[in-house]
């Protein structure tokens, strides 16, 4: 296996475990803030606002991203962002109202360079013969984050109705440990080899 196809395959299992624990994380958010706000009525976040937050921060972060990007690399770019969706994981241990809202503003930008870096990385490592293979690849393990993340959440919450601390931390440990290897992942990335032929001059080029 050359090195394009590798990072392209390290890149599809960091993105699978990364998002398998934040997309299972926005499908139960607004249940589990539901039963953090029944056991302690001081804390008023809810997954709706957070969510909102998240969107809002992203759709604005992107207009800066490329020019991010271009100073960092995509390769930190994708690492930094997988930081910031295991921060807002990680804040759902000890919630607070006002760290929900600052890390959904944190993840909004994490979410803005980890894709745009994710584009960028892909292209830089296929060609025009396997650009639409590449992209097949990444996405079928991209979408298989939703099946593992849901299936496991079945299994935890079946026959409740109101989440305790005891399931809360539990799911929310898994999640961050989850994300936490899609991390480990996403750091194993190597820079991309360019290859640039033009007339009879041959020249590799490597991109971080």
């Amino acid at each position: 296996m050359n090195r394009a196809d590798l990072n392209v395959i390290l890149l599809g299992f960091g993105f699978m475990f990364v998002f398998t624990a934040f997309q299972t994380m926005g499908n139960i958010e607004q249940t589990v803030l539901q039963s953090i706000t029944d056991d302690d009525p001081s804390f008023t976040g809810t997954g709706y606002t957070s969510l909102a937050v998240i969107y809002a921060v992203f759709a604005v972060c992107n207009w800066a991203a490329p020019s991010i990007i271009s100073v960092i690399g995509p390769r930190a770019a994708i690492c930094l962002g997988a930081v910031t969706y295991g921060f807002f994981i990680s804040t759902f241990l000890y919630p607070s109202t006002w760290l929900l809202y600052v890390s959904s503003a944190v993840i909004g930008f994490g979410a803005a360079i980890i894709w745009t870096g994710q584009g960028n990385y892909l292209t830089l490592n296929s060609t025009k013969e396997t650009i639409s293979r590449n992209s097949g690849v990444f996405w079928a393990m991209l979408q298989c984050s939703m099946f593992f993340g849901n299936i496991f959440v079945v299994f935890v919450f079946s026959g409740k109705t109101h989440i305790d601390e005891a399931t809360r931390k539990l799911v929310f440990s898994v999640l961050l440990g989850v994300a936490a290897l899609g991390l480990v992942f996403v750091l194993l990335l190597r820079p991309a080899v360019v290859a640039d032929l033009s007339d009879e001059s041959f020249s590799v080029c490597m991109y971080e």
